[in-house]
């Protein structure tokens, strides 16, 4: 989803780089609510490691309960560590 979209979610969105095998980091953004100021580290860190960048919907009447409630489905099952096949 291009950030453009984020002022319609209702949801976190997230994209991930790295090799699916590296230690895994999760980049949760401050106020901001997206992943824009990691651009110019993306390609260093993807080296080593696998980044999980998350995305806030643009929902100012949101609760901190509501952004945990809407994260709560991206933790649990989730893919984002080393391949277990």
């Amino acid at each position: 989803m291009p950030l453009r979209q984020l002022d319609h979610a209702d949801f976190l969105v997230h994209q991930i780089s790295g090799d699916e095998n590296a230690p895994v980091v999760i980049y949760l953004p401050g106020v901001h609510g997206d992943w824009t100021p990691l651009h110019k580290a993306r390609p260093l860190l993807g080296e080593a490691l696998r980044v999980v960048e998350v995305a806030y919907p643009r929902m100012p009447d949101w609760t901190i309960e509501d952004f945990a409630d809407a994260s709560r489905p991206s933790w649990t099952g989730s893919t984002w560590g080393p391949s277990t096949s």
